[in-house]
């Protein structure tokens, strides 16, 4: 199945057939800095907690780990099929956007969902009123492929066709709604809505050729052929990126991940 832009709808549907290939290369980029960030909170036996987003359960498992069997976790997605079942963890299909708030929680994580909706600050406003005193709101997103993201290629034609990938995630984003910008905007949005504590770190770091986030970005051109197309690709450029994103001699600046806390007043 091939994903399709659609504004204010995610790109990547949780049941095409490579949903779960790409929430695995997810967790390997992601799960160290985002475990990292979690203990941080503090979180502990008996705290309350939702993922949101909740992908194929690793954080979410982790969290109940963290909690015990006197604290809770929530897990929600659109389609929460990939996340298995685990003691003190809940699974839940959610529209964070509109569906009843589940409850009240210590902590709330949502990981690469808000940059995804156009209403994403109505959200995170929204989310505030699901903390308990106390509580604390952590958020990740990406900020998105730099223009100038090929740090070395295997050859001139690999690091034009890497360059215009870039330039055509970019677009294709665009379409569907994506807000790249919204990464870094969103310590100020913590701010301005009343919360405490606001942290923020990014992460970025060099991707080789063979990597998980190069073979995330291989795995995108294989769901947005049609659409990367479209959006600037030249005639040959598939080919050529998937031959690319899997050689060493391919190295270019990662994504950037953003994850920015807050807490709500006691």
């Amino acid at each position: 199945m091939r994903a399709e832009p659609v504004h204010g709808h995610y790109v990547f549907d949780n049941g095409n057939e490579k949903a779960g290939e790409q929430f695995q290369l997810l967790c390997d980029i992601l799960n160290a800095h985002t475990v990292g960030v979690l203990r941080a909170t503090g979180v502990t036996s008996g705290w309350h907690c939702w993922d949101i987003g909740a992908g194929n359960g690793t954080i979410a498992h982790w969290l109940a780990r963290a909690v015990g069997p006197t604290g809770t976790v929530l897990a929600t997605d659109l389609a929460p099929q990939h996340v298995p079942p685990h003691d003190s963890l809940e699974i839940r299909s959610h529209d964070v956007r509109g569906d009843d708030l589940p409850g009240t929680f210590d902590l709330i994580h949502v990981r690469l969902v808000l940059m995804h909706l156009p209403e994403r600050e109505a959200v995170l406003r929204r989310l505030l009123a699901a903390l308990a005193p106390g509580g604390v709101l952590v958020v990740s997103d990406w900020d998105g492929p730099q223009r100038d993201f090929v740090i070395t290629a295997p050859d001139a034609e690999a690091a034009a066709a890497v360059g215009r990938f870039g330039g055509a995630m970019h677009t294709v984003a665009g379409l569907a709604g994506i807000d790249f910008s919204w990464a870094r905007r969103a310590p100020a949005v913590f701010h301005q809505a009343g919360l405490a504590d606001v942290r923020c770190t990014g992460v970025g770091e060099i991707w080789p050729g063979g990597s998980p986030g190069c073979a995330l970005f291989r795995l995108h051109t294989l769901l947005l052929p049609g659409p990367l197309t479209a959006a600037g690709l030249a005639p040959g450029d598939l080919d050529t990126l998937a031959d690319a994103f899997t050689r060493p001699d391919l190295r270019l600046w990662s994504l950037r991940i953003y994850t920015t806390t807050g807490r709500l007043a006691a």
